[in-house]
């Protein structure tokens, strides 16, 4: 088979599209993607000034990590 046999057309991705923003379910997987997004950074963001402190506040720990 042919690697066009098996694309859909333009018309069928946009049928597809619409009846995902159509079931609402469009919205939710990304409503679900930026909530894990977010979660993630903000563990990173509280991570990185947790451990900018310790290097800040300890030279010791400093030194060992950049001689």
């Amino acid at each position: 088979a042919k690697y066009y046999d098996e694309l859909p057309t333009p018309y069928k991705v946009l049928i597809g599209f619409g009846e995902l923003i159509g079931d609402g379910v469009l919205f939710k997987d990304i409503a679900d993607s930026l909530v894990r997004f977010f979660i993630g950074y903000l563990i990173s963001v509280v991570a990185g000034v947790f451990f900018g402190l310790i290097l800040g506040w300890y030279k010791g720990i400093w030194n060992y990590i950049n001689p």
